[in-house]
């Protein structure tokens, strides 16, 4: 069976998001890939460790969207999501600002 290594060339994300103060956002991590590749996030580099509890600010949701509600000056930052499946490893990333 052929497949094919993920890739964000249809859907990356965009170069500069921007969220409201107190408000919520949800960044797109949607790779194009057979298998269906496994999805990590990550924050200025450093891995992030989502949970999928929707009572938490920061939660993974199943489709590998990351979600964040009530932004604080805090959540500012390079965000990265990086796909991988057994044909290799994709990433898209995007600047996270939050206005007041």
């Amino acid at each position: 069976m052929a497949g094919f290594a993920p890739t964000f060339q249809k859907h990356g994300m965009q170069p500069n998001i921007y969220g409201i103060l107190g408000g919520n956002i949800t960044l797109l991590c949607q790779p194009e890939a057979a298998p269906e590749a496994d999805k990590e996030w990550f924050k200025n580099g450093a891995q992030l460790n989502p949970g999928s509890n929707p009572q938490d600010r920061v939660t993974l949701l199943a489709n590998g969207n990351l979600h964040i509600t009530g932004l604080v000056q805090g959540d500012e930052g390079e965000y990265k999501c990086e796909a991988t499946n057994k044909h290799g490893t994709d990433s898209t990333h995007g600047k996270l600002t939050v206005l007041r």
